[in-house]
């Protein structure tokens, strides 16, 4: 039973409590009534039958001062609704707000070479350079290391390459998820799909390989909470078969990365 239902039931059960308690008093006057033509009271006094009409300004009484607690009760109720609705929207305008930053982060990303000092890339593109370079990287690292080897070996290096660029996106990114994980929002994986609405394949990329090094072994329980990798390409991943180092969940219903993971529980 919610609170309005529970609320409505005791308001009810009072208004026929005092209905009730009338009536088996009037009932119990009516008990003394004779069948006689003159209506003689035989067990009560007629004045006593007479008084019994000053209840009914007794049961008036009771119901208006019912009446003046219910509309306190619903008041109180109104106000607890109110209160909820905007608390809500106050956590939806600082996600919002905490959203706007996030992608300012991203807008504010560039690329400088380090020798002729121009600009390569802005922005998201940025991003989308950083992971070609970790698979540049992988590619001649994996020619005399293992697979896991290589793979945090490129990870550590574009890292300390683009660790101001890196850092700044990664934190940004973390700790709007972690807002919203922490908070008493009723409706948080709706949240979580707004925000990986607005990430791109390579951006979900770098996630996914940050995910797996130490530095971003807690992110990992996010991208499972909001089943962040649900929209990622993984034809763009080093090796396909990197989706089995997350947590399933964190694919949602990722059709080709679930159907690797079919394959290897076979």
């Amino acid at each position: 039973m919610n609170k309005k239902s529970r609320l409505d039931f005791y308001i009810g059960l009072i208004v026929l409590f005092i209905i009730g308690a009338y009536i088996a008093y009037w009932a119990y006057l009516y008990a003394g009534l004779d069948s006689a033509p003159l209506g003689v009271l035989d067990r009560t006094r007629s004045g006593t039958f007479g008084d019994a009409f000053g209840v009914i300004n007794a049961l008036f009484s009771a119901l208006a001062c019912s009446g003046v607690v219910a509309t306190l009760l619903y008041q109180r109720r109104d106000l607890s609704v109110q209160k909820e609705k905007s608390e809500m929207q106050q956590f939806e305008t600082q996600f919002y707000s905490r959203l706007t930053l996030q992608q300012n982060v991203v807008d504010r990303l560039d690329l400088v070479d380090r020798k002729s000092k121009a600009v390569i890339a802005t922005g998201r593109d940025c991003l989308k350079t950083i992971f070609r370079e970790m698979k540049r990287i992988y590619s001649t690292a994996s020619k005399t290391r293992k697979h896991d080897d290589a793979l945090m070996k490129s990870y550590s290096v574009i890292w300390g390459h683009f660790h101001s660029d890196l850092g700044v996106y990664m934190r940004s990114l973390y700790s709007l998820f972690k807002f919203v994980s922490e908070s008493a929002y009723p409706d948080k994986k709706k949240l979580g799909v707004v925000v990986r609405s607005l990430l791109s394949d390579f951006e979900l990329a770098l996630i996914f390989y940050n995910c797996l090094s130490e530095k971003g072994e807690n992110f990992k329980r996010y991208a499972e909470e909001f089943q962040l990798f649900d929209n990622l390409d993984i034809d763009i991943l080093i090796l396909k078969d990197d989706v089995c180092r997350v947590p399933k969940a964190a694919w949602g219903n990722n059709a080709a990365a679930l159907a690797i993971f079919k394959m290897h529980e076979s």
